[in-house]
């Protein structure tokens, strides 16, 4: 891992020109895509679907909390304790290939 490994210091590094790039490319990557499907047609999309598209949304959030309470269970006590915004960044970086 990259960076100071102290809990406290997760996420505080500043966004590298690769990162800044895939960010750019990933949301020019979807404008591009829902210009092209339809504004009007994704939206109906998302209305056909109604109160499923709030589950949808909601299981990925209770994801996103079932990873950060692992990663809390896995820590020795003593070593401090992660932040629920700093297990994020912890979990994207785990994932992230080397």
């Amino acid at each position: 891992m990259q960076g100071d490994p102290r809990p406290g210091n997760v996420g505080r590094r500043r966004p590298t020109f690769g990162g800044v790039l895939a960010a750019a490319v990933g949301l020019g990557l979807f404008v591009y895509v829902v210009r092209r499907a339809g504004v009007g047609a994704v939206a109906d999309g998302v209305a056909r679907l109604g109160w499923v598209f709030l589950v949808v949304v909601g299981l990925g959030g209770v994801r996103f909390a079932l990873r950060a309470a692992a990663w809390t269970c896995c820590l020795e006590r003593g070593h401090g304790q992660i932040l629920l915004r700093d297990q994020h960044m912890v979990d994207q970086r785990q994932q992230r290939p080397q």
